[in-house]
């Protein structure tokens, strides 16, 4: 896909960029085959899903209060994976430093790695959401074609608030604390995920009494993104307004964040160590918990 743009333009960097992130350490056909293995899920689901409910309303009033609790906590969850890419904008500049060398607008460059974040944080919800309203636009809901959109808007504006909170805190803290908080934030963040996926089991009335509220529809003009998941005009133009005012803002604060890092800023001169006797001896156990705390200790991201 990438061969089918032109060198330097800003599909280019764009697609360059979601592929150096999504890169890992299988191979190329690993990687298309496990992408497979875990789209094939959500197509499946979502087809059988959209078959069973062709015959609804085109607006579900009834569904509108779980529609808008589950893009609440989209937005969650896309702001906490926005943040970790956030947080190397300004420390990995080798490449960086690269494309800055290159004749290409500051202004491109920049654009490209904020519409990298975008996708990367946006990909995993298309493809869970994508094929059930595809389908169901197939089975005659025309409009919920808009739902895909939807799902982009809430990762722009999820990527502008990580910049935004990122910002905020290397200001108000340094950059160095900035990340030690974020990134405790950030633990804390899975720990109550997993708690509340475990709260039907402990605590199953509380559960349903959550459930009883987030199902009830809200006030307009909160209700207004789940009505344009549905393809309502004034809803939908509203949410897709507030997303390209939040790309707007994130090129802003990207720009003016990598300009304010030109290195990696929690980086500590380095200072030569005298050597030490190396001890060996205990557990298994001790020694595998003593590896892991020293990795933790020297680089704190690890944790998320």
């Amino acid at each position: 896909m990438i061969a089918l743009a032109r060198p330097g333009s800003l599909p280019w960097l764009v697609l360059h960029d979601v592929r150096v992130k999504a890169r890992g350490r299988e191979g190329r056909w690993g990687r298309i085959i496990a992408m497979l293995l875990l789209a094939l899920l959500p197509i499946v689901g979502g087809a059988v899903m959209a078959w069973r409910v062709r015959g609804g309303a085109y607006l579900p009033l009834a569904a509108l209060g779980s529609v808008g609790a589950v893009l609440l906590g989209m937005m969650l969850v896309m702001v906490s994976s926005a943040y970790a890419h956030v947080l190397r904008l300004g420390r990995d500049r080798g490449e960086l430093e690269l494309l800055l060398t290159a004749p290409l607008p500051v202004a491109r460059v920049v654009a490209a790695r904020v519409a990298g974040v975008q996708a990367v944080v946006a990909l995993p919800f298309l493809l869970l959401t994508a094929p059930f309203l595809l389908f169901s636009e197939a089975f005659g809901r025309v409009t919920w074609v808009a739902g895909p959109l939807v799902v982009v808007s809430v990762a722009l504006v999820a990527t502008a608030l990580a910049l935004t909170i990122a910002t905020l805190l290397d200001r108000l803290l340094g950059p160095k604390l900035a990340k030690l908080v974020a990134q405790v934030a950030g633990v804390g963040l899975a720990a109550a995920v997993f708690a509340l996926g475990q709260a039907p089991n402990f605590a199953p009335k509380w559960f349903d009494a959550q459930l009883a509220f987030f199902s009830q529809r809200p006030p307009a003009p909160f209700d207004w993104p789940a009505q344009a998941v549905f393809g309502q005009p004034l809803p939908l133009i509203t949410v897709l307004g507030l997303a390209l005012a939040a790309s707007q803002c994130s090129a802003w604060l990207a720009a003016s964040r990598m300009e304010a890092a030109p290195a990696d800023p929690t980086a500590a001169p380095h200072v030569p160590r005298r050597s030490r006797a190396v001890r060996f001896g205990g557990s298994a156990t001790a020694v595998l918990f003593g590896k892991e705390l020293k990795l933790l200790g020297r680089d704190p991201e690890l944790i998320s």
